[in-house]
């Protein structure tokens, strides 16, 4: 006689998260911040414009959340001219008992390989392992070795545009061609002196605080009409007018583009750690604002 299995009773109930909205944030803050911390420049590649974290930084990443790995499949495909793929199952598992699967696969015809037979299989398996330490922590991002260097890099973020900037000196009579030093994109970037900070709504990103040295950009996640009512009457008139009132030598610039819409704010002159976190604090509460009010009402 067969023993029957215990069926467990459906529960008609909605998936709920496991933290609140503002306890995720938190958490997601303090990973960036992890990231920042840990990887060097060495642990990323830039490919067409936009850099990848590449094995040596998942690595790390593996090692500080106390994940292991290991290789569940290796398939090997052949064909009659000689080329082949290698195909990789990696898992990721968490201290927690979480874990991801990763698939990873490389062509021999991909491109020129220094030790084809070799090259080939551990660059797959370096897929396959990074994919799932990335799914298991990393929210999906794609490794550097999953990109090739002719990747379609139609959302790039464009190459940042020279700014025209007029002379304060009245025996200036040319308009001269500035180039900031800071950054203008709402990405996370790696750069030497380069000091980033997120503007949130509570997991949704809606801008980016760029400063190097004595240059700061304050950078919407998506061009925002700079006629709206938190750009025009409070980060303009209650936040940066009375930064330049205060000190003399900071001055702003606000950049549109044909559509009166914000691109960024450039800020030059020195800012203390007390400045940005104003300008932050400042900043994210338009943007919020200025998104909300943007957002069709349901």
């Amino acid at each position: 006689m067969t023993e029957e299995k215990e069926q467990k009773p459906i529960v008609l109930a909605p998936v709920m998260p496991l933290v609140t909205a503002e306890k995720a944030a938190e958490q997601w803050a303090l990973f960036e911040a992890l990231k920042s911390k840990l990887l060097s420049s060495e642990d990323y590649q830039s490919i067409a414009g936009k850099c990848y974290i590449k094995r040596s930084g998942f690595r790390k990443i593996a090692v500080y959340f106390g994940i292991s790995d290991r290789i569940l499949k290796e398939e090997r495909a052949d064909r009659a001219d000689g080329s082949f793929t290698w195909h990789i199952t990696a898992e990721a598992i968490a201290p927690n008992g979480r874990s991801c699967v990763g698939v990873g696969a490389c062509d021999s015809r991909e491109r020129k390989f220094a030790h084809t037979e070799h090259d080939v299989l551990s660059t797959a398996h370096t897929r396959a392992k990074s994919r799932a330490i990335s799914d298991l922590v990393a929210g999906g991002v794609v490794s550097a070795e999953e990109m090739s260097p002719d990747t379609d890099n139609s959302e790039i973020e464009p190459k940042q545009q020279p700014l025209n900037v007029t002379p304060k000196t009245e025996a200036a009579a040319t308009t001269q061609v500035y180039q900031p030093k800071v950054p203008v994109t709402k990405d996370t970037l790696v750069k030497d002196g380069l000091r980033q900070f997120p503007l949130t709504n509570g997991l949704n990103a809606v801008g980016m605080i760029n400063v190097i040295e004595d240059e700061a950009s304050i950078v919407p996640e998506n061009p925002v009409k700079s006629e709206v009512s938190t750009i025009k009457g409070f980060l303009i008139p209650r936040i940066l007018e009375p930064l330049k009132a205060k000190h003399p030598d900071v001055a702003y610039t606000v950049v549109e583009n044909q559509k009166k819409e914000l691109l960024y704010i450039l800020i030059t002159g020195k800012l203390t750690d007390k400045t940005i976190k104003d300008l932050q604090t400042g900043a994210n509460w338009a943007f919020k604002k200025a998104y909300e009010k943007e957002a069709p009402s349901q």
